[in-house]
This record gives C-alpha cells, sequence and structure tokens, in this order.
C-alpha cells in the first residue's frame, strides 16, 4: 500500500490573526511573540525598552507618566480625589488641581489641561494659571473700590470735565469732552492750538485698602472680568498693562473717577481646552464642546486671548461641526484635530493669517487621543472601528487581522519604537482594570502584528 504522507515545511513565520480563515503560518492567539527575527518565529517583548508609559491603579491612585526629552528627565503624575501629586525627576514638586487630560511642554515649561497649571523647569515651581480675585472680605461681604484714568503705566492724569474746549490751557493738558457719548479724552498741543483724540485710553481699578491684595498677574496677561460697572470690561479679553498689590491697569474709558458697587470677579482667562499640543512655540488646543480651536500667544502659555494685532497674537477659530474633538497631533510640518469622522489640517506658517481645511475621514475615537503615533510619515490612530494609517491624504485601515475580535476594544494608548507601532487596548468584556489591557504591535515596515503582553494597564502620558 502506498504511503501517501506528505510533509510541508513551514519557512515564514508571520503574525497575528483572528479572522475566521489564516494561513498555516498565522497565528490565531499569541503572546510574547515578536517580529524581530521574521521570517523565524521568536518571541520576547520590548515594551519596556520603548516606554508606553505604563503605570498601576492602587490605592485609589493613577499614575501619569511624562518624559521631559528636552532635560532626560522623568515626570510622575500621581492623580487621585484630592489632587495630583508632581513628581519629577524622583523630586516631589507639590500638588495641583484639576483634571489632567493633556500633558505637553513649551520651553521650559511643563503643562497641564484643561486644569491649566505649568511645572517650570528651570525656576523649580508650580504655576496656576487660573489664579483669579474679587472684591470680597472672608464673609464673601463686597469691599467696593474704584475705577478711575490713568495712563498705560498707571499714573493717575488729571483733566477738566466740560461740554466745549477750555481756553485756559496749557500744553499737554486733558479735556475730557462730555458733548460725546460715550465721553472722548482729549489733551491740548499748543504747537498746533488743537486738541487731539487721546487713543487708546486706560482705567485703573484701585482696591478697597481692606480687600485682599490683587493677585500674582504680570503685565500683558489677558485677564476675565465680570461685574465690572464699566460694561464694556465684562469680557475675556483685557489685557493687564500694569499692575500692583492693590490696582491693575486694562485699557477702557470712563467718566470720572466711579465707585466699583458690585462684587467683581478678575481671573486669568483660559480657554477649557481637553486636548493641547505644541506647534512653533504656542501652544495650540481646543475646547472641550468641540465648536473652538485656540492658539496662544507666542512663547507665552498663559495668554490665549490677547488680540492686539501683531504677529505674537494669541488666535481662536469656531469649527461648524458637531461633536467633540477627538485628537490632536503636530504631523508633515501640519497641525491636525481630529473628531470622529473628520480632521481639520491647520495651516499656521502665515500666523496670524492661519488657513484651515476640513478633511471627511474616518478619525480618532472618542477618548483615543494617545493612540495618535507617527512613524516613518505615516500617523498611525485609534478610530471607532480599527486601527488607522493615515498619509495626510489618504486614510486606510492595518487592523483586519484582528477580524471580529476589535469590536471588544474601545481604548488604547500607543507609543513607538524601531519602526513599530504599540498600542495597549483596553478588552470591554473584562471589568478588572489589572486584566483588561492587551499589548498589540504593528511592526510599518512588514506589515504584520503580533501581540506581546496581556494584563497591564497603561498610563497616560
Amino acid at each position: 500500500m502506498a504511503n501517501n504522507k506528505t510533509v510541508e515545511m513551514i519557512s515564514e513565520f508571520k503574525g497575528y490573526n483572528r479572522r475566521y480563515v489564516i494561513g498555516d503560518n498565522e497565528f490565531a492567539d499569541m503572546q510574547n511573540c515578536v517580529s524581530d527575527y521574521y521570517p523565524v518565529f521568536s518571541s520576547g517583548c520590548s515594551w519596556g525598552a520603548m516606554g508606553l508609559g505604563y503605570g498601576s491603579v492602587t490605592n485609589d491612585k493613577y499614575t501619569k507618566l511624562f518624559a521631559d526629552k528636552t532635560n532626560n528627565k522623568l515626570m510622575t503624575i500621581c492623580q487621585s480625589e484630592t489632587g495630583n501629586k508632581i513628581i519629577y525627576d524622583g523630586s516631589d514638586k507639590g500638588t495641583i488641581y484639576g483634571a489632567i487630560n493633556s500633558i505637553v511642554m513649551i520651553g521650559s515649561k511643563i503643562c497641564f489641561f484643561p486644569a491649566a497649571w505649568a511645572y517650570d523647569t528651570i525656576n523649580d515651581t508650580l504655576i496656576d494659571y487660573k489664579i483669579w480675585w474679587n472684591n470680597t472680605d472672608d464673609a464673601g461681604n463686597l469691599l467696593g473700590g474704584n475705577w478711575s484714568l490713568c495712563d498705560k503705566d498707571g499714573n493717575d492724569i488729571t483733566y477738566r470735565t466740560e461740554w466745549v474746549a477750555p481756553e485756559d490751557t496749557h500744553d499737554g493738558d486733558y479735556w475730557l469732552d462730555t458733548s460725546t457719548n460715550p465721553y472722548t479724552l482729549k489733551r491740548i498741543s499748543h504747537d498746533t492750538y488743537t486738541y487731539s483724540e487721546v487713543s487708546p485710553t486706560y482705567v485703573k481699578f484701585t482696591k478697597n485698602e481692606n480687600s485682599p491684595n490683587i493677585p500674582n498677574f504680570k503685565i500683558g496677561d489677558t485677564i476675565q472680568i465680570v461685574g465690572s460697572v464699566i460694561d464694556d470690561l465684562n469680557k475675556n479679553s483685557n489685557i493687564i498693562t500694569a499692575i500692583s498689590d492693590d490696582y491693575f491697569v486694562v485699557e477702557g474709558m470712563i467718566g470720572g473717577i466711579t465707585e466699583q458697587v458690585m462684587i467683581m470677579y478678575v481671573s486669568r482667562a483660559i480657554p477649557e481646552m481637553d486636548i493641547v499640543i505644541e506647534k512653533g512655540n504656542r501652544l495650540w488646543g481646543c475646547s472641550i464642546d468641540g465648536r473652538e480651536i485656540y492658539a496662544c500667544k507666542l512663547g507665552d502659555p498663559s495668554v490665549w486671548y490677547d488680540y492686539s494685532g501683531l504677529s505674537t497674537d494669541s488666535y481662536a477659530a469656531t469649527i461648524g461641526s458637531g461633536g467633540p474633538f477627538t485628537g490632536a497631533v503636530v504631523f508633515n510640518g501640519y497641525i491636525w484635530f481630529f473628531k470622529r469622522d473628520r480632521v481639520y489640517k491647520i495651516y499656521d506658517s502665515n500666523f496670524p493669517a492661519v488657513q484651515i481645511i476640513e478633511m471627511p475621514i474616518e478619525g480618532v475615537a472618542e477618548g483615543n487621543q494617545n493612540s495618535l503615533v507617527v512613524i516613518d510619515g505615516v500617523l498611525y490612530y485609534k478610530s471607532e472601528t480599527a486601527i488607522m494609517a493615515f498619509t495626510g491624504e489618504s486614510v486606510y485601515r492595518i487592523s483586519d487581522a484582528f477580524g471580529d475580535e476589535f469590536k471588544k476594544y474601545n481604548y488604547g494608548e500607543a507609543g513607538e519604537l524601531d519602526g513599530k507601532y504599540y498600542i495597549n487596548l483596553k478588552d470591554t468584556t473584562i471589568s478588572d482594570p489589572l486584566n483588561a489591557y492587551t499589548t498589540f504591535v504593528y511592526d510599518t515596515r512588514r506589515k504584520m502584528w503580533h501581540k506581546e503582553d496581556i494584563g497591564i494597564e497603561s498610563a497616560e502620558g
């Protein structure tokens, strides 16, 4: 009887494939397998070197990591219900308050949003950008204060208030013209024997002597004022031109010394932003409600509403589409803001003449900002249905090997090492957070997936 046995040799081992039909050289499941020695089958695990930012949930604290590549130091943020402990290079720097969804570095400052705090690596200090003040005592009682006309530096000016121009004047005298509405401040020049309108004009708020000191704002800060008796100042774009413990000065106009008879709130104006990135010595962020894109003043992450008409100004644009922003990245020299079903390409090279182009694509899934990774000129990220590769012109799926299994993964954080895309995916069918995460690796050069590790939770950062 003839022997019909045959022998097949597998000389090329490919990767992970959960589809119903797979090749003899593919694997329906695996653990700690890598493509490092392809086509040879090999085991190993390289995520530790790659630095995804792994942490753990212990004692109701969630650890986030941030790599300060400029100074080659590591920051750890220990989150809890009472605040966020900041540990930089192994040293406790204090606690900040508010949510931390984005950590981004500009110059010497590591910034946290939407909390709007920063750690200055040079001065070794924590900075609260959302400082505020009001004109009440500890019991909430109104302590008033007053507004008066002044110059840009806060020096009081003396002026005549009359219906017609005064004739008995000296060179440089001020006249408050009450024949106009609103009033107009003018100044006489005896060289021309004419009054010229003073523009811009400035007003100084001087606090009640019993009020707390004015906070540590700085010249150039944009502040939001709520409750001023000068209606035109109740906005978020007032720029401080002079400041002390007792007063602050902003552009404005008033018809004389006026008492502040209402409770007034003053705060540094910072938009509520969940997603913030850096490009061109500016931070770029998007509003939590998905309607605005912002850029801070050049080099100053504390100023977001300075529209003075200079190239160093802040920037804002309103977006028409609905739904929240889901991610942002600097890629191919442009800024990209994602929603789940589109992306906005930002041309900022001719700032402030910024151009925004909308592209309808399968975008980033909500909550998956940290899945965005650029490798060899291609942007990889997790959408609602797949892992995507985006060239800047076209987008395509690279996760078909997961088959129907991909539906159970709703959240991912990613990193890169040696041309590989590492993503830590959360399995929604597993309730235990310490066992719900699996690390998958996509070899971008060999176009194959491997499953490296399970049961490790990834920290953001």
